[in-house]
């Protein structure tokens, strides 16, 4: 070891100490070495198109259209879950989300999947309306589905759960600093 008198708690292992655990020994060996191993934990998620979040946007169907095949958002895979081949991602579109930190602009990761908790986050496709990014929650008492926006100054959406398909889940946020 080494140490490094202008550096508060500045100590780094010796060239000597990296050639006898067989790593790099400059700085720039180093950060090839760490650079190369971000590039291989790169995940390409398909941006598959615009999510409304506000009303439901009319779309012709209950599914995302991808809209380039280099329309993608590249991400380490330590910040992802597990399974990661049913990510896709989605801009924002309104502003129902923002007490929950998504604003318009925003990019939203989805998991895909049929299935939601109260208090999800979910891409929900209300049949007749459109698609919409809300918090679910089922009323069982009344036997609807409320989607619920996280903005004061607007109203949850109730509809019959034969009415609502899940999309997929919202893992991840990418806010575009708006």
């Amino acid at each position: 070891l080494e140490r490094d008198r202008t550096v508060s708690r500045g100590l780094r292992l010796t060239n000597a100490a990296y050639e006898v655990l067989g790593m790099a020994t400059t700085a720039t060996d180093r950060a090839s070495a760490l650079l190369a191993t971000q590039i291989q934990n790169l995940v390409r998620i398909p941006i598959l198109g615009n999510i409304a979040a506000g009303e439901p946007i009319d779309v012709s169907n209950d599914t995302f259209t991808t809209y380039d095949d280099d329309d993608v958002i590249e991400m380490s895979s330590s910040l992802l879950p597990s399974k990661r081949d049913t990510l896709f991602a989605l801009r924002v579109d309104g502003f129902s989300m923002i007490d929950d930190m998504i604003s318009d602009g925003d990019i939203v990761i989805i998991q895909h999947q049929e299935t939601a908790h109260d208090g999800d986050v979910v891409a929900a496709w209300v049949e007749g309306e459109g698609t919409t990014l809300k918090r679910f929650y089922l009323e069982r008492d009344m036997g609807m589905v409320r989607l619920q926006p996280r903005n004061p100054t607007m109203d949850p959406i109730f509809v019959n759960p034969e009415d609502v398909t899940i999309q997929g889940k919202m893992v991840l946020t990418l806010s575009q600093g708006n």
